[in-house]
């Protein structure tokens, strides 16, 4: 991947490296509404993933296939995992789990 960092361009062009690895590569589907949102849906397995710009947010019914595909992307690019996410575009997230 070439310089992105300081070019006007730059979100373009890590949107396209980006959807060429995890569409070309990783078996991952762009909404058609949306497209940056994107999915990986296989037999039980449904992962989305919320992209904006170079930030990932993940949700998955179960916690293996957030780490399935977590592991795949880390093959392609160096991740810095937050745990459980905290906020997202400047909304606070609050998790209220019902068992």
């Amino acid at each position: 991947m070439e310089r992105l960092y300081g070019l006007k361009q730059a979100g373009q062009g890590w949107y396209e490296e980006l959807t060429k690895v995890m569409v070309g590569k990783l078996g991952v589907k762009r909404s058609a509404l949306d497209h940056s949102i994107l999915y990986r849906k296989h037999n039980e397995e449904h992962t989305i993933v919320a992209m904006a710009t170079d930030d990932m947010a993940l949700t998955s019914k179960r916690e293996s296939d957030i780490v399935k595909l977590k592991s795949k992307v880390s093959q392609h690019w160096e991740i810095m995992d937050g745990g459980k996410m905290q906020w997202y575009l400047g909304f606070t997230i609050e998790w209220d789990q019902v068992a």
